[in-house]
């Protein structure tokens, strides 16, 4: 006996039932009408019945092998086998015949390969088929009673055989499969089908899709973009097969650009830095047009040019000009055409700079408001304190900062409207630093109040003047109208005098603090000749919107002074210079007489006769003397002086007659004669070459008014006189009591 585990076993299970039974409900007591498997002769056996039992199996079985089909067997009467009739069988229907009764093969049996054996002590009956072929394909039935019930079982055999002729429909020669992505596509797989049937299934990337047992397996599916150009594989799987059949089609998928930016960054830079944008083109078919967007405004296109080939589905469309400054900021968007449709995508690129920062203001009767306006990205910004400063740099106060920027100075009318003037700085960061690395940036404004002018700190209330001088009394204002009208006013009536306006850099006062400012120098040129005009001044300055005044006293340089001294500063000075002139008069004199007395020499004694005589002959001197006297006396006619300046001449001429007098001889005639004949000096000689003129401008008559001078021919010592004691012989000056 050969074991059935050396054949295949059943991949398919018929559940076809036969008609060989005359009727398959259950019963109880029935006839059946059968034909003895030995003889053609017809004979009927009354059976009762309980019940029918049947049992199906399927067996396929590779030609050449052989079959082994088992039925239980108790007698001989008990059991039979029914098979194919191989001559009468017909596609359509199972025509059975019988092959054996219990262990006894049948005679008309004429199948060769085909015997019965078993035992009965075993209760098995066995029906095998050797050398198996396509010939021996059918039913085989083995049926039996057992305790009144009927128990069939039924084999279906089959000869093996694989599977053959896989296609799949609609595909080119070149087994492609085009689609469009987002349209579905259906994919038929067919194969002639073996015994038993072969396994289909559908695979792609490795993993099944789809499978079937039957000769035809459909897969439908949606493409995408990602299916182009890959491969899809149906498999036919069969036990008889060596290794399965398959067939590989390839996808052509076309679908629209997908375009993807390329870029460094996250989407926003510092400005300074520099970012590469680039689009990234994926289509099928390729595109024909590229293009740059930036806020709706084409920058930069490409378009394909017939003859040009690409490889691949991806090109690759860079800007030419990298993004680095906050003006490139903005939405770039990258267009994409193929001949299925236009597609894009964008970009945000924002640029990151340091707010540029203005400042705003506006001024209103009861404050200025001042407004600080940054522009920068990001837009949160960090406020800092506020600074006001003079237009020269100077900073006067700071103010606390403000979280929305803004600063509202209320106008006070304790202090002056000029002192909000200057310049206002508003300090603003948002992170972001500047080219030169600094993160805080600023502002400012430049507020000039529209106020009357202003008279600044620097004005001197008092101002001194001299009688007989011009005064340059000068008043500096403050304007920034630059149309300001200053009159000088004496008890509100305008004060003409010449003025002279020039532009000046001065100092003021605001709000505590010592500053610079841009001023106006007025200068009035006031000539002070009397009291009245050492008064007090109004100065008044006016411009559209109003006026101011400021006092000014004018004082005197001495107060102790009075108008009338000044109608005697003329003749103080004349006297001043005629003083000088004396006391130079007085001194060269001086300086003269004392040359003389060192020059004198004394004269021997002689006859009084002698002098009388000599006196009594000088006459051409006269003329000489009274020349001088009359030049004397003009000159007193000019200049006139009172006894004071006699009164030193005389003191000079008293020093000479001591000066005279050296000799005890000289000193007793002098006596004499100033007793006898009333003369002051005694005689002495004068020589007219010695006499030095000098040109005084001052000569007193009363000098020379009782002198005789004699001649130099006149001498006592007949003598020659060396040259040395000729230069010291004097003139002989007498005088004469009046």
């Amino acid at each position: 006996m050969e074991n059935l585990d050396k054949f295949t076993q059943p991949d398919i299970i018929d559940d076809h039932t036969d008609t060989f039974h005359a009727d398959d409900q259950p019963c109880c007591s029935y006839s059946v009408l059968t034909r003895s498997m030995f003889t053609p002769i017809d004979w009927t056996a009354r059976i009762t019945c309980n019940e029918i039992h049947r049992d199906n199996s399927t067996l396929f079985v590779k030609k050449g092998d052989t079959a082994i089909l088992n039925c239980t067997c108790l007698r001989s009467n008990e059991s039979t086998w029914l098979g194919p009739d191989g001559q009468n069988k017909k596609s359509d229907e199972t025509v059975l015949i019988a092959y054996a009764d219990g262990l006894h093969k049948s005679p008309f049996l004429n199948t060769t390969n085909i015997d019965i054996y078993g035992s009965y002590n075993d209760e098995m009956c066995y029906l095998r088929i050797k050398n198996y072929s396509k010939a021996n394909d059918g039913v085989y039935e083995c049926s039996y009673f057992l305790s009144g019930d009927i128990y069939i079982r039924r084999y279906n055999l089959f000869s093996k055989r694989p599977p053959t002729n896989l296609k799949v429909i609609d595909t080119t020669e070149k087994n492609i499969k085009y689609g469009t992505e987002g349209v579905q596509i259906d994919l038929t797989c067919t194969v002639q089908n073996g015994i038993p049937a072969s396994t289909l299934i559908w695979t792609k990337k490795n993993l099944i899709v789809a499978n079937g047992s039957s000769d035809t397996l459909l897969y439908q599916f949606t493409p995408t973009r990602f299916d182009h150009l890959e491969s899809i594989t149906c498999f036919a799987l069969s036990d008889l097969l060596t290794s399965p059949m398959f067939k590989t089609i390839y996808l052509d998928i076309q679908y629209i650009p997908y375009l993807t930016i390329v870029q460094q960054t996250d989407g926003s830079i510092e400005e300074g830095e520099s970012v590469e944008l680039c689009c990234h083109s994926n289509s099928n078919p390729h595109v024909h047009y590229l293009a740059w967007v930036n806020n709706n405004h084409e920058e930069y296109s490409w378009r394909r040019n017939p003859t040009t080939k690409l490889n691949g589905t991806n090109i690759d469309f860079c800007l030419p000009t990298p993004i680095s400054f906050r003006n490139q900021s903005g939405n770039y968007t990258c267009f994409g055409e193929n001949e299925i449709v236009k597609s894009n995508t964008s970009v945000v690129i924002k640029v990151l700079y340091p707010p540029d920062v203005k400042v705003a203001h506006k001024i209103s009767k009861q404050n200025t408001m001042i407004v600080c306006i940054p522009d920068g990205y990001p837009d949160n910004y960090t406020f800092y304190d506020w600074v006001h400063k003079s237009e020269f740099n100077e900073h006067i106060r700071s103010f606390p900062r403000t979280p929305d920027g803004q600063l509202i100075i209320n106008k006070s009318q304790d202090r002056k409207e000029n002192e909000n003037d200057g310049i206002y700085v508003c300090t603003v960061s948002n992170g972001i630093p500047n080219s030169e690395g600094k993160l805080i940036q600023t502002g400012q404004t430049y507020i000039v109040s529209s106020g009357p002018p202003v008279f600044v700190s620097e004005n001197k209330p008092v101002q001194i003047g001299e009688y007989g001088k011009t005064l340059e009394l000068t008043i500096c204002i403050y304007d920034k109208l630059q149309n300001s009208k200053v009159l000088l006013k004496q008890i509100d009536i305008p004060v003409k005098v010449k003025t002279i306006l020039k532009r000046i850099t001065t100092y003021d006062t605001f709000h505590g603090v010592l500053i610079t400012v841009p001023g106006i120098q007025y200068t009035f040129y006031l000539l002070m000749t009397s009291a009245d005009d050492f008064l007090k001044y109004t100065v008044e300055a006016c411009n559209d919107v109003g006026c101011n005044y400021f006092d000014v006293k004018v004082k005197p340089a001495n107060f102790s002074d009075t108008p009338r001294q000044l109608y005697s500063y003329g003749w103080q000075i004349t006297g001043i210079l005629l003083g000088g002139s004396l006391i130079f008069s007085i001194c060269l004199h001086i300086f003269c007489l004392l040359k003389r007395k060192a020059n004198l020499v004394l004269v021997s004694e002689i006859p009084l006769e002698v002098h009388y005589s000599e006196v009594g002959t000088l006459n051409y001197n006269s003329a000489s003397i009274q020349t001088l006297t009359n030049n004397a006396q003009e000159t007193v006619t000019v200049t006139s002086f009172d006894g004071p300046a006699v009164e030193r001449t005389n003191s000079h001429v008293s020093a000479l007659k001591l000066g005279s007098s050296s000799s005890d001889s000289v000193q007793s005639l002098s006596i004499s004669l100033l007793n006898d004949d009333g003369y002051e000096n005694p005689y002495q000689m004068i020589d007219p070459d010695d006499i030095e003129i000098y040109p005084y401008s001052i000569v007193w008559s009363n000098l020379y008014q009782n002198t005789t001078i004699f001649p130099k021919e006149i001498k006592s010592n007949a003598k020659a006189l060396t040259p040395s004691d000729k230069e010291r012989v004097p003139w002989l000056i007498i005088y004469k009591k009046g």
